[in-house]
């Protein structure tokens, strides 16, 4: 499924499994083209995502921003509306990719949060959960029993060259070092072979 914009989204009791042939070939993709596109309200409660060419759940929310002269990634963009998104009794397993990709990396940044309830993410060749481009001061991330188990095993498929996305989480944005980020952890565990 590939979400341009949306405003109070609810998806509910869904499978979504074998996505694959045009990019980025994850089972749902928050993907907005301009920055009047939305993406607010959004919650996902009792979803699997299985078996996918790309991620389990890839959220591209840079463009969301209003681009002007560059700035510092960490710098709010004009424009932008903030993100909003609640995942709850989520489960994402064998995927090509990674589990859950927050892309937000860009000229400008959007501010936004992410609430994850009772996720489970696993057995994927790349991270389980990668947050690329987010700020301290504009992004909160609460988790509360996520399991994160058998994910960025090397020998699934791995390309050597992304060594990046080789741990169960990746936190940062590789062109201006590491972001530090408002987290609320509720219970986050690592099962066997992470």
């Amino acid at each position: 499924m590939s979400v341009i914009g949306a405003k109070n989204l609810f998806v509910e009791h869904s499978t979504f499994s074998g996505t694959n042939g045009s990019d980025p070939q994850a089972g749902i993709d928050f993907e907005p083209n301009a920055p009047g596109n939305r993406l607010v309200n959004i919650t996902l409660s009792n979803v699997t995502l299985a078996d996918n060419s790309g991620h389990g759940i890839r959220m591209g929310t840079n463009r969301l921003a209003v681009h002007g002269p560059k700035r510092h990634p960490t710098q709010l963009g004009p424009g932008y509306a903030p993100t909003d998104f609640v995942f709850k009794d989520v489960h994402i397993h064998r995927s090509k990719q990674g589990g859950l990709y927050w892309d937000n990396m860009g000229e400008w940044t959007v501010s936004g949060q992410l609430l994850m309830q009772r996720v489970t993410i696993e057995d994927t060749v790349q991270a389980g959960l990668q947050l690329e481009g987010l700020a301290a001061d504009h992004h909160r991330i609460a988790m509360e029993e996520v399991m994160i188990r058998r994910t960025a095993v090397v020998g699934w498929g791995m390309n050597p060259r992304t060594p990046s996305s080789a741990a169960p989480i990746v936190l940062g944005d590789p062109e201006h070092g590491n972001l530090a980020l408002n987290f609320l952890v509720g219970t986050i565990s690592f099962g066997g072979g992470c």
